[in-house]
């Protein structure tokens, strides 16, 4: 192969690789982020059901 095949070829196997671990990273982050919303709700949840307890007699 030629050098400039060469060049090209590792730059678009670089380009490709980044961009796949861009897309992964992204999904990643969204997962963590929603898994993070859960957990507020389900404090929020807790707390209300706390809350209803102490208030009862």
């Amino acid at each position: 192969m030629s050098r400039p095949a060469v060049v090209l070829a590792s730059v678009s196997a670089l380009t490709a690789g980044v961009i796949a671990f861009v897309h992964y990273n992204q999904k990643w982050q969204k997962e963590r982020m929603y898994a993070g919303v859960l957990r507020d709700i389900e404090r929020e949840n807790a707390r209300k059901a706390a809350k209803g307890e102490s208030k009862r007699p």
